[in-house]
């Protein structure tokens, strides 16, 4: 890329960090957008926080999805492709993907991230299945499946994957506008497999997000 480009592209990370910074720091509720957080050593560390014994959460979808991954690929039409929205190491979507694979030819799996680490682990974890072609999109989430539905090939219906019950991160209102804005993107036919936590004990939750062991104290430094 030549340089002129790649400081215009740097000038317009910058304007979109400060704008994001000033519109987080105004609210009586501070905070930031997650992908700020999710570079290489924030992807690792996410990944070790859904190991720790506090967090169950991670290890309770991936038997559900184990469980029912079948199920899934049954309900699903012939010609399907599979997008998931913040993939992460793409552990837990290996079950459902080997049995939508396993009754068709081919299934095409496209990963949508911010983090190119949690691609790239993404795509080394998926690569090996059988029958299923892997891809990464660095892109933020509804832009993404912007460009995924905009590209698809005729009669093509698409599986929208969105788990870790990162709907959760979302205040209520934010929550509605994000799934408003998958739905636009989506035709008759598409489908949509949400992740969602139960309601927890405030006790159980303190001790998931404030770990003894003190990593996702870290992802947040």
């Amino acid at each position: 890329m030549p340089i002129a480009a790649e400081n215009v592209c740097l000038s317009e990370a910058l304007s979109g960090l400060a704008a994001d910074v000033s519109a987080g720091l105004s609210r009586s509720q501070k905070e930031l957008p997650a992908k700020y957080l999710y570079d290489e050593i924030g992807s690792a560390l996410f990944e070790a926080i859904t190991v720790l014994p506090e967090y169950g959460l991670a290890r309770a979808e991936a038997r559900l999805l184990h469980q029912h991954s079948g199920e899934i690929a049954r309900w699903l039409p012939s010609n399907v492709a599979v997008a998931e929205l913040g993939s992460g190491s793409g552990r837990k979507t290996r079950p459902v993907l080997q049995a939508i694979a396993s009754l068709r030819d081919s299934v095409c799996y496209t990963a949508i991230d911010v983090s190119q680490a949690a691609l790239d682990s993404c795509c080394n974890q998926l690569n090996s299945l059988s029958g299923v072609d892997v891809r990464g999109l660095q892109l933020p989430y509804l832009d993404g499946l912007g460009e995924i539905c905009a590209r698809r090939r005729g009669d093509e219906c698409l599986l929208v994957l969105f788990l870790g019950s990162s709907i959760g991160n979302f205040e209520r209102e934010q929550a509605a506008h994000f799934l408003r804005g998958i739905r636009k993107r989506l035709q008759p036919g598409d489908a949509l497999l949400l992740g969602a936590d139960l309601v927890k004990p405030r006790a159980q939750l303190l001790t998931a997000y404030d770990d003894p062991a003190g990593v996702t104290a870290r992802l947040s430094i």
